[in-house]
């Protein structure tokens, strides 16, 4: 199990924490969390756009991100469905992030690294936000994609008539 050797790390470092787990939380409680939080944890298997680790970086909140890579794992299509890697748990990120870790066991001393930095240089997870993920930035890009072709941005083709009517 992973969480139980990050809460003994935490706890050993005499490091408050607060878990909340994808579904079982409101948004409100999350925001409140976030400023109070000075670093995150973000333990996830993998995800598709992150928003929840988005908004901690948007709130300057570094993060020590779980990121095993692999096969994308989800139980109702892995194997026998769908094979699909590289995946991550953070994947819109850089060094200015936080820090990754792949195993539980690599935890305690990336749990060391990551607040020693902190504590010397700090990360900057908003400005990363700001750099990349920002909405005026990324309706510019959308909007270069289509102009230049690279996605088809044209309406659906309206159905024809006849498609849909009843024998």
């Amino acid at each position: 199990m992973l969480l139980a050797p990050i809460r003994r790390a935490l706890s050993k470092r005499r490091l408050t924490f607060a878990e909340i787990r994808y579904g079982h939380y409101e948004e409100h409680d999350f925001h409140n969390l976030l400023r109070r939080s000075r670093a995150m944890a973000f333990v996830c298997e993998h995800e598709t756009q992150g928003i929840a680790y988005q908004q901690a970086l948007s709130c300057g909140v570094p993060i020590l991100a779980w990121d095993r890579g692999g096969f994308w794992q989800d139980p109702e299509f892995y194997p026998h469905k769908v094979q699909f890697e590289p995946v991550s748990s953070v994947p819109y990120w850089d060094e200015r992030c936080g820090m990754k870790f792949a195993r539980a066991d690599e935890f305690p001393h990336r749990l060391d690294e990551f607040c020693e930095q902190a504590r010397q240089i700090g990360f900057q997870p908003r400005d990363y936000v700001l750099e990349n993920l920002a909405l005026d930035l990324c309706a510019k890009r959308y909007l270069e994609f289509c102009e230049n072709g690279l996605w088809d941005c044209s309406p659906p083709p309206k159905p024809s008539p006849t498609c849909c009517s009843p024998h």
